[in-house]
Formats: C-alpha cells, structure tokens, sequence
C-alpha cells in the first residue's frame, strides 16, 4: 500500500529532524524539559500525539510491525498525557539528569528514522505486486 509508504517516510523525516535538532542545540532539550512542567503543555501535546498515533495505525498495512507499533505507543502516550500531564516530567527526569542517556536515545532516533525513511520495500511490493527477497 503507497500509504504505508507515505507514513513511513513521514516518521523517517520526523525522527531524523527531532533527533537532530535535539542533539545539535543542547539547550533546546533544556526548554522542552522545563516545558514538560506546565500541564496545559502535556495536554495539547498530548492530543496532537493522539491522533498521529491513530492515524499512523490506521494507514501503516498489517505486516509492517514497526509502524504499526509506532502507532500504538503515540496512541498510548497521547491517552497518557491527557489523563495524567503531571506524569511528563516523571518520564523526562531521568533524560536530564543523564546526558549520556539522552545522546544515545537520540542516535538510536536518527537511526530508526533513516531506516524509516530510506526502507522503500514497506509500500512498493503491494501496490507493483513484488517481492524483493
């Protein structure tokens, strides 16, 4: 399916330019943190997670497992941060007490959002009727 295609490269593009922007300006993790502590924050955020969750279950096709498992841990975060904002900062803490922690999550970020990203065998064996292997 050609959507599964579009999604996949629209995490890749999103994770790649998180990650980087993440790791590139230190104290722009600092703002999101502090951020993190205003309930009003979590609550929008968490609605905008919510629904790119749903969308990207419902669109991503039944055998690729890692969007369809992209789609339901936002969906989960996003139930998450509306019911329980104060719950943010529990999960972030530790991100900014641990630099080392946080550079690895962000290079394993990256990295999933350029396999994301250059994996064009997700769509193209269904909709031209393929396989590569």
């Amino acid at each position: 399916m050609i959507e599964t295609t579009i999604i996949s490269q629209f995490w890749g593009i999103l994770l790649v330019t998180l990650g980087a922007l993440y790791l590139l300006k230190k104290n722009l993790m600092t703002k999101v943190i502090e951020e993190s502590k205003d309930e009003k924050f979590s609550i929008s955020t968490g609605f905008m997670v919510l629904m790119l969750g749903i969308a990207t279950f419902l669109l991503a096709s039944r055998g690729e497992i890692l969007l369809k498992l992209l789609g339901i841990l936002s969906f989960v975060k996003g139930i998450v941060l509306i019911s329980c904002p104060k719950w943010r900062y529990k999960f972030v803490k530790p991100f900014e007490q641990n630099k080392t922690l946080l550079n690895t999550m962000l290079i394993i970020l990256i990295l999933v959002g350029l396999y994301l990203l250059f994996n064009d065998d997700f769509g193209m064996r269904y909709y031209y009727g393929y396989r590569r292997f």
